[in-house]
């Protein structure tokens, strides 16, 4: 008995130290081969890359350590300390991307894609190894298999799949993957607007919401719209001026007042809007000119032709070109005062020279203050200017040669107005009739020269 008591006091510290270094042993070992690496990757990360070279070295070929080899990779691939060698890139990638590291086969796989390394770009391939790496949740893997799917690099392109690719990353907030979907928006925008609109909605639920105020746009300038597209309209706006975008405020105005059939509430809301733009805003001086015709209209408030001209000259002396030459219109229109028409009708010219309609409008004040060959010369640039033919414009020339005492030009400028399309037959019968008594007039000059030789 007192034997074996001896035994085990003498065998049981044995045991205990050999379990304990069965266990601490291999946990020591691993220290040991890991420090090679654990130098090396500091030393990287402090750039200094030519010491951390022969650690990494060391690492990845006496040990195989997959990380130490992706290093090398990135070493070799973008000069860090050594000459670029792109052949020994893709060894070091290729040999740690075999043990799994998917960070190393995302970047053999650019390499191959752009052809680095290599006699030709590989996109096949390259694409297989995004695969692999984004079946493993390499983040960059799956942006770089949505930018193969958008472009059809290495397999078919497929613009579903990249959507539902980029959905996925834009959820987790990905900078990059937003960037491309922007990109994508804008790059569609005049080419495909309803593919362009798929990517815009996606843009703007993740950190662009001005793009709301985008979507909304092209609805508000094609004029007439459904019932479906005005109710897509009003809530691209309505979600931007939630989200703070101020312009905004005056597109969703601009959509009710050219609404038909426009609701109490949202003539009301229009002036609403309207009024809440801040005067430091830079589209502050358009607004007041939108109020001006709420007013005019009477939209959701009484009719004030007074107040609207208010606003009208407002706007205008802030500088916004077009009220100028709405006070302008409204002046010359009355023959209230033909002097300050002429005045704001200039200033819209500074901003917009070539306005075929200003151009035309700063003839007939001209023409009203009886200043005829000056009024022939606006006429003419308007004519210039103009997209096309335009009845009023050949009628007002027509007049201003005959006010000049040129018949025969104010007869051709007539001819070539009754040739233009116009749905104003008074107009028209009007044009006709000075058109006949002009005639008559040079036919009776010559009956007079006829008989007094």
């Amino acid at each position: 008995m007192l034997i074996k008591k001896l035994l085990i006091i003498l065998i049981a510290p044995v045991i205990i130290f050999l379990g304990v270094n069965y266990i601490l042993l291999p946990g020591l070992l691993f220290l040991c081969l890991d420090n090679d690496l654990k130098k090396g990757k500091e030393l990287y990360s402090q750039k200094k890359y030519s010491e951390a070279l022969p650690h990494l070295e060391k690492s990845a070929t006496t040990k195989n350590d997959p990380d130490a080899q992706c290093y090398l990779g990135k070493v070799y691939q973008f000069g860090f300390g050594v000459k670029k060698d792109y052949k020994k890139a893709i060894f070091w990638y290729k040999k740690s991307f075999e043990q799994g590291n998917t960070y190393a086969a995302v970047q053999l796989g650019n390499m191959l894609r752009n052809g680095k390394g290599i006699k030709k770009p590989d996109p096949q391939t390259a694409f297989k190894l995004y695969k692999y790496a984004a079946n493993r949740n390499e983040g960059r893997a799956k942006l770089y298999c949505g930018i193969a799917y958008l472009m059809g690099l290495g397999i078919e392109q497929d613009s579903d799949k990249a959507f539902c690719i980029f959905k996925t990353l834009a959820v987790k907030k990905n900078k990059y993957a937003l960037k491309i979907i922007l990109a994508q928006y804008h790059a569609l925008e005049n080419r495909n607007p309803a593919e362009a609109e798929r990517w815009g909605i996606l843009a703007a639920e993740h950190g662009n919401p001005e793009i709301y105020h985008d979507l909304a746009l092209p609805y508000l300038k094609k004029g007439k719209l459904s019932q479906l597209e005005m109710k897509k309209a009003e809530q691209y706006f309505i979600k931007a001026v939630n989200a703070g975008i101020s312009k905004s405020k005056i597109g969703l105005a601009c959509l009710y007042l050219n609404k038909k059939d426009a609701l109490e509430d949202e003539k009301e809301n229009t002036l609403k809007y309207l009024i809440s733009v801040d005067e430091k805003d830079k589209y502050y001086p358009m607004v007041q000119s939108l109020i001006g015709v709420v007013y005019e209209l009477g939209f959701g408030v009484k009719t004030d032709k007074q107040k609207a001209t208010a606003f009208f000259k407002k706007s205008a002396d802030l500088g916004w070109g077009l009220a100028a030459a709405g006070y302008a219109y409204d002046l010359a229109s009355e023959h209230r005062d033909l002097d300050e028409a002429a005045l704001y009708i200039r200033k819209a010219l500074m901003e917009e020279y070539t306005d075929s309609d200003y151009l035309y409008l700063y003839g007939y004040i001209l023409y009203s203050q009886g200043k005829y060959k000056e009024a022939l010369r606006e006429y003419q640039k308007s004519d210039r200017f103009s997209q096309e033919p335009l009845f009023k414009i050949k009628k007002g020339i027509g007049y201003a040669y005959l006010a000049l005492g040129e018949d025969d030009k104010a007869l051709k400028a007539w001819s070539e107005a009754l040739s233009i399309p116009e749905s104003d037959e008074k107009l028209k019968s009007k044009i006709v009739s000075n058109y006949i008594m002009t005639v008559m007039k040079q036919r009776r000059k010559i009956s007079i020269l006829t008989q007094n030789p």
